[in-house]
């Protein structure tokens, strides 16, 4: 059949759609074609650079010091520490047989005495806080500032330092060792009985609370608890491997920075107030 006819004025029209001879697309189709081929590419590639541009962004502004930024995310506060020193985290390994004492849990004597206080546990002022980097350290305006000859700011230890020290206090505080520290009169045991239950109370509560506070999450296995060859319990394996921060670079830091100030008293405004707690009605 063919594929002509003739218009009203004689003129033959093609009625088959516009195909070359070998049933290629016309020139019309690949010009279609062409009209969307380009901004798809166009669109390609500026996606292409805009993913590039966010990557380099966060790379850039993603700290590649995964420990510094793990201990600014963990401090609630500024810290003179993070300026001086870099915290690390190392995997450090707990010792726990409870039937093994280590040197800090032997009888009451200057041998462990000695123990802990290389740990720290006799610093006390330990850095000068400029005043106006108070906010940042989270310290109260009203609390105690030397003056400028002294170089100014506020009077401060570091956390790390007074945890220990109160761990060091319940120990003492232990029935098998109070009379020994009693009767050396070492301080809080130079003072009534209810100041120095009152700071052995507060040094428990403290310890109760960074305990929580780092809710250690590992996982202790347990073993069994044999005595003359027979199984008689079991307890959980307390040799674990913790990751720490580097506790001896801290140590050296406070030593550092230890000040000897001599302080004369002054009644001021929010003082704390000596009274026997367990008369106070909660």
């Amino acid at each position: 059949m063919d594929s002509r006819s003739e218009s009203e004025d004689g003129v033959e029209e093609e009625k088959t759609p516009m195909i070359g001879s070998a049933g290629k697309p016309s020139r019309l189709k690949r010009a279609q074609r062409s009209s969307w081929t380009i901004p798809l590419v166009l669109g390609i590639i500026t996606v292409l650079l805009a993913a590039n541009a966010v990557l380099l962004s966060l790379w850039l502004w993603f700290p590649r010091d995964f420990d510094a930024a793990c201990v600014k995310h963990t401090s609630a506060v500024w810290s003179p520490v993070m300026d001086d020193i870099h915290l690390s985290y190392q995997p450090t390994r707990f010792e726990g047989n409870p039937f093994i004492q280590s040197k800090y849990v032997q009888d009451p004597g200057p041998e462990v005495d000695q123990a802990w206080a290389d740990l720290g546990v006799h610093l006390k002022f330990t850095s000068i806080v400029p005043e106006e980097r108070g906010p940042e350290a989270g310290i109260d305006p009203s609390s105690i500032k030397v003056n400028a000859s002294l170089g100014g700011g506020y009077i401060t230890t570091v956390r790390v330092i007074h945890q220990l020290h109160c761990l060091n206090m319940v120990r003492q505080a232990l029935s098998w060792n109070v009379d020994y520290y009693r009767s050396r009169k070492v301080e809080p045991w130079n003072k009534v009985d209810w100041v120095a239950r009152a700071h052995v109370d507060h040094c428990l509560d403290m310890v109760r609370q960074q305990i929580q506070c780092d809710s250690d999450v590992g996982m202790l296995a347990t073993r069994w608890v044999q005595e003359e060859g027979e199984a008689i319990n079991f307890i959980p394996e307390f040799s674990t491997t913790k990751v720490c921060k580097n506790y001896d670079d801290v140590l050296e830091w406070v030593v550092s920075h230890e000040r000897d100030l001599s302080l004369t008293p002054a009644i001021r405004d929010g003082d704390v107030v000596l009274s026997d707690p367990r008369h106070i009605e909660r």
